[in-house]
């Protein structure tokens, strides 16, 4: 529904957070007007984000207003919120969506491009939403599938974890993704961080049969030590699946030596040779 003059109060209220009179107009027996549009397609929701109004925003949004609702542009209420650097009614703009609207990007064209509201947030220096506004969880979805480096630049943080405490290189180790382990790295993960019950990202790849990636974990300054790779909290099966995985990374190590040679000695067996590059002596 587009508002006409007489429909214009409800987003002059909303925008001077004049919480009686959007009382009076969204009351009992009163038309909803929550979500009613103005010419740009800006709804009251849009007014209060705009004018930084927390208790309007919240009388709107309990009255059935869309605190995602797109204006001609495809600006959001949180974009609004985040070009002008108004934490708390971002804050309450996220609480009341039903989906997480820090991934939603403004429309393109005539020289404009396609922005997120933390993109808004920070071209305008509002350094106090950033970490509201970093998209969650993007690193670790792109480390199972996608471009990680697009992620990492959106904004999203490389030492996020999930609910098993996994890192974005736990993900990428165990799917064998070296672009996004080398990429990764390069940004900073830490190669050795542990999650919830104790494995590495080096682990994770040992024991999804990625020995390759392993060495160059190994390479990158991951602990290779039985104590690192046996320390599991579940004994009863942990032990057993990393024995058999290191006992895969040995004969890979073995292999590259052989391929290379490490200090004029190839008749080092595997299982030797996986030690000493754990102790660092080649």
């Amino acid at each position: 529904m587009i508002a006409g003059a007489r429909d214009r109060p409800l987003h002059e209220a909303a925008a001077i957070n004049r919480v009686d009179i959007i009382l009076l107009l969204l009351g009992p027996g009163q038309p909803n007007w929550a979500d009613t549009m103005d010419a740009e397609g800006r709804t009251p929701v849009h007014s209060a984000a705009v004018a930084g109004a927390l208790d309007a925003l919240f009388l709107c949004l309990s009255c059935g207003g869309d605190p995602n609702r797109g204006d001609v542009r495809g600006w959001t209420p949180l974009h609004f919120a985040a070009y002008g650097g108004h934490l708390s009614v971002a804050e309450l703009l996220i609480k009341a969506s039903p989906f997480d609207p820090r991934h939603v990007l403004t429309r393109g064209g005539r020289g404009r491009s396609r922005r997120t509201p933390l993109e808004l947030a920070l071209e305008q220096g509002h350094a106090e939403l950033l970490e509201l506004l970093r998209p969650r969880g993007e690193v670790i979805r792109a480390a199972r599938s996608g471009d990680v480096a697009t992620a990492i630049r959106a904004g999203g943080m490389i030492h996020e974890r999930d609910q098993y405490g996994w890192t974005a290189l736990h993900v990428a180790a165990s799917k064998g993704r070296v672009d996004a382990v080398m990429e990764l790295v390069e940004r900073g993960a830490e190669v050795d961080v542990e999650d919830n019950d104790g494995y590495t990202p080096l682990r994770c790849a040992m024991e999804f049969g990625h020995t390759e990636l392993a060495l160059l974990l190994v390479g990158c300054g991951a602990r290779a030590g039985l104590k690192n790779l046996l320390k599991a909290k579940d004994s009863s099966t942990g032990v057993g699946a990393a024995a058999k995985a290191l006992k895969s990374f040995a004969a890979a190590v073995s292999a590259a030596v052989m391929e290379i040679g490490v200090g004029g000695d190839v008749k080092m067996t595997g299982m030797e040779t996986a030690m000493k590059v754990s102790a660092g002596i080649i």
